[in-house]
């Protein structure tokens, strides 16, 4: 797959002037333990740790969901396979921002527009009126 966009960090905060390129100089490899290193042209490798993760309680029941497409770049449809005449969509950022938020009513299908969302990776919660709930990844293009 591609890579995707999902954040921004400045590696060489000392150049307040903007005169010149001395920064990282564009390879972030995300490690499977979530460290990022930045290779920074003037202050060498630097470890990053994402600090702000996001977090949502288990669900109590498994919710079937379906997601398409995945990635997205305008349009993205959730269709619930659960019975469950109220529901809502939460579409979330990777900081935990609620960017969204629909509530469906006797329909099993919803569509949400991604026209406002900058590429990179976003969550989908699903919670049921009966209070189940569910998450996805999606990634925008």
């Amino acid at each position: 797959t591609a890579p995707v966009l999902v954040g921004h960090y400045d590696t060489h905060p000392q150049n307040t002037q903007y005169n010149g390129y001395r920064g990282n100089w564009g390879s972030y490899p995300w490690l499977p333990s979530g460290t990022i290193i930045a290779g920074d042209m003037q202050n060498g490798l630097q470890l990053l740790q994402l600090n702000s993760p996001v977090g949502t309680s288990s669900p109590q029941r498994d919710l079937q969901v379906d997601i398409f497409p995945n990635p997205a770049s305008e349009m993205l449809t959730v269709f619930l396979k659960n019975e469950a005449p109220e529901w809502t969509i939460r579409l979330i950022s990777p900081t935990g921002q609620v960017l969204q938020t629909l509530r469906v009513n006797n329909n099993v299908q919803q569509t949400l527009s991604l026209e406002n969302c900058s590429p990179g990776l976003y969550f989908v919660e699903i919670q049921t009126n009966e209070g189940i709930r569910g998450m996805k990844k999606i990634v925008v293009n």
